[in-house]
């Protein structure tokens, strides 16, 4: 599909830029930019979509995204309502991988090359070397002049050594060159995240694309290189793993909370996009939580 260019606002001359992000809701077009962009969310949960990868965000998320990789980071609706006193708040780090590629040696080059060559596909860190790099952002956010630029090379090298991370998109995106399209494309995505947990017909969705049902199924085949309903189905379950999350809900009520209508299709579904029931999802996060902690 064809995102959004965006227009970041980022000073050539500067090396690196930083944003401390304090909102009540994250509402950005499905876009992209020319810059390598890092996202620690400090607060705040709801919906990401990297390249064509879908998953939930929550307190703690760190992800790395390479230049011109779309993304779009959209909070719960919960966060519309200013009544619920929610806010969303985040560190974002943005540098151009040409800038810095200037000012490495040459051996350290081909290790930086690697990966901005990983990041184009977006990389999740987790447990420690996600904490590890969540300290160096914040000790540059408080660093200037000359410990900034060291500050940020060491957050660099941390990057290229860290190996707990998950690669997020595979790449399984194209590009549409209609203006037009891309405007309907950002807008069914939206409204998908913000209607996922009620039914979502095939007549609804076409009617607000303006296509028929048949016209509205392969235009969106093309664009996101998988069906609407799987597309669907993915927001749910991503959904659905951030609530296996917490004990409170059982099984069936995070079923029908996602948006799902039945338990045998949400029992189906979960276990064709994660690989394991929810059962065992839960029991795996769970498990990882009383490791981490002893």
């Amino acid at each position: 599909m064809k995102p959004r260019l965006y227009d970041l606002g980022v000073k050539e001359s500067q090396l690196v830029t930083m944003k401390m992000i304090d909102t009540p809701y994250l509402d950005t077009h499905f876009h992209f930019h020319p810059y390598c962009e890092l996202v620690l969310i400090s607060e705040g949960f709801g919906q990401r979509i990297v390249g064509e990868h879908i998953d939930s965000f929550s307190k703690g998320d760190l992800v790395f995204i390479g230049p011109d990789l779309p993304h779009i980071w959209k909070n719960d609706s919960l966060f519309y309502h200013e009544e619920n006193g929610l806010r969303t708040k985040s560190i974002v780090l943005y540098f151009a991988s040409s800038s810095i590629s200037k000012i490495l040696d040459e051996e350290t080059q081909t290790a930086f090359h690697e990966l901005i060559n990983k990041a184009s596909r977006g990389l999740r860190f987790l447990n420690e070397s996600r904490q590890r790099i969540e300290d160096k952002m914040k000790r540059l956010s408080h660093a200037t002049g000359i410990k900034r630029i060291i500050s940020l090379l060491e957050l660099i090298e941390l990057l290229m050594v860290e190996m707990d991370y998950e690669l997020l998109s595979n790449g399984d995106f194209v590009s549409i060159s209609n203006d037009k399209d891309a405007s309907r494309i950002n807008h069914i995505y939206r409204f998908v995240i913000d209607n996922f947990k009620r039914p979502i017909s095939l007549v609804e969705i076409s009617s607000l694309a303006n296509m028929t049902p048949n016209s509205f199924c392969r235009f969106f085949k093309v664009c996101a290189q998988k069906s609407f309903s799987t597309f669907v189905n993915e927001v749910r379950i991503s959904y659905a793993c951030r609530l296996l999350h917490h004990p409170e809900y059982s099984v069936n009520q995070v079923c029908f909370e996602s948006g799902f209508q039945n338990i045998t299709n949400f029992n189906r579904f979960f276990k064709s996009i994660t690989g394991v029931t929810p059962t065992l999802y839960r029991k795996r996060a769970f498990d990882l939580l009383s490791n981490i902690d002893l």
